[in-house]
């Protein structure tokens, strides 16, 4: 219990203090670290409940680095110019579907929602084309990802959804689509609903948002053997950001059965044998053979709808320089200069 409010770590920078719960987390240079110390003399990391406070701190100087709202992103460049960072990350979006709910279990109709979507034109309309269109279910950072794997079921094509719905009997009643309303999602979710609305006919959509601990919680009672009837009824919003660069860290905790991070319920006896011979193969091409093949499985299974390949965004005060992320859309701490108080 200590450990998790104060935990100790190997790195530049220890612990000050506690974890203050919904405020910050403060950490200060560790002078004994045997590798290249930290630049900064301190460091704190702020907790928002939304985007758009942070990115008021970034603009009035009270805050270093913060993400930016993707309602901003048009004008954060021209405001910040050389303080305005993209780089590429390893995060990846999806819709998911609760497969233990009723009305989710045909996979025509996962397939016609996933290419009832435009998601050229969302990306043209709300991220001012700063992200990619999702053609795997891999990010394109990891070797074994194959541009256009996820085929038709991620083209946009309204005709050919409407008849793949049809043929999958439609869908009745109150489709209720769920996200998380602390990470910025409002205005590509109602995006999609207005092109299910257009492309399918499905006039009776409401959404259901919350913060994202509360959020998170709904989607493990549907882990449950016997999901609660007041769980996630309806596709929902998540993504990921690798742990490690493999196609498995992907495939595995999002599809393997009883993975922590699966929680459309996805199971696929075929599925998990692949994967465990790609993580018992002798080489790594030989590993991504068999990931692939899992790969191709879960495509045609559909459990989840890509949706795009994200960006790291973010800005920053003129008080800090040698900013730079990684691919797992962290910020290297130890290396951020600041260059005035």
């Amino acid at each position: 219990e200590a450990f998790n409010e104060a935990p100790v770590g190997n790195g530049p920078y220890m612990m000050d203090g506690t974890w203050e719960h919904d405020q910050r987390v403060s950490v200060v240079r560790y002078e004994d670290y045997a590798g290249t110390p930290g630049n900064a003399d301190a460091v704190e990391f702020r907790i928002y409940a939304n985007l758009e406070t942070s990115y008021r701190d970034v603009q009035a100087g009270d805050l270093d680095i913060g993400d930016v709202p993707d309602d901003q992103i048009a004008n954060a460049e021209t405001e910040f110019g050389e303080r305005f960072i993209t780089a590429e990350s390893s995060s990846f979006s999806y819709i998911a579907f609760p497969l233990y709910a009723e009305g989710f279990d045909d996979p025509n109709l996962r397939k016609a929602l996933s290419m009832a979507i435009d998601r050229e034109a969302i990306i043209s309309a709300i991220f001012f084309d700063t992200l990619t269109p999702a053609d795997d279910m891999v990010s394109p950072v990891v070797q074994g990802y194959r541009e256009g794997a996820c085929g038709e079921a991620c083209t946009f094509d309204p005709e050919a959804a409407q008849q793949l719905f049809d043929q999958a009997g439609g869908y009745d009643g109150t489709l209720r689509i769920w996200f998380n309303n602390d990470g910025g999602h409002e205005g590509w979710i109602e995006a999609v609903s207005n092109q299910w609305r257009q492309n399918l006919g499905i006039e009776d959509i409401e959404f259901e948002s919350m913060p994202f601990a509360r959020y998170l919680g709904l989607l493990d009672e549907g882990l449950d053997d016997d999901p609660a009837t007041e769980g996630v009824d309806g596709p929902f919003r998540l993504g990921w950001v690798m742990d490690y660069p493999s196609m498995q860290n992907y495939l595995e905790n999002l599809h393997g059965t009883g993975a922590g991070s699966n929680y459309t319920t996805y199971t696929n006896p075929e599925v998990d044998d692949l994967l465990a011979q790609g993580k018992s193969a002798g080489s790594g091409e030989e590993a991504i053979s068999f990931y692939q093949q899992a790969d191709d499985m879960i495509i045609e299974d559909l459990p989840i709808i890509p949706l795009w390949y994200g960006q790291v965004q973010q800005v920053t005060s003129e008080r800090v320089s040698n900013v730079v992320f990684d691919k797992f859309t962290f910020v290297d701490v130890a290396g951020v200069q600041v260059v005035a108080e």
